[in-house]
Formats: structure tokens, sequence, C-alpha cells
């Protein structure tokens, strides 16, 4: 069964998706906050000896997974 009225709400929807929004004056400088946070805390796994030895050994996969899990074992010492 066709609903006729189904065009005209989807036409609706568009237009307020489409309708532009105020934009939070903070954006761009909790952005940067997340940014530099990701940034200062993958820094020092990023360079270290392990992920190039599990690379070679094991492939990127396992090299990303033994990262993340040398990561996490440091974040729940802490």
């Amino acid at each position: 069964m066709l609903d006729m009225k189904q065009p005209q709400r989807m036409l609706e929807q568009l237009q307020q998706a489409a309708a532009p929004r105020p934009m939070d004056p903070a954006l761009p400088m909790k952005l940067a906050s997340a940014k530099l946070q990701l940034e200062t805390s993958l820094a020092d796994h990023d360079r270290g000896p392990e992920w190039w030895s599990d690379a070679a050994s094991f492939g990127l996969v396992q090299a990303g997974l033994n990262a993340v899990a040398r990561w996490l074992s440091d974040k729940l010492v802490d």
C-alpha cells in the first residue's frame, strides 16, 4: 500500500536537516583540546620499539592490537 503523505514528510525532514543551526562558539577550542589530549596520550606509544618489532613479526593488525593493549594496561595501572 502506498502512503501518499510519506514523500511530503520526507521533504519536510530534509528541509529541517538542511536548515542552518547555530554553532557552538567554543567548538574549535574543544576540538583543539581533544586533539592535544589524544596526541599527548599516544606520543609515547607511537615511537616505541615494540611497535616496529611487532609489525615486523606479526603484521600490522597484531601490532596495532598489541599497542592498544599496552596503552590500556598503562592507563589501568595509573
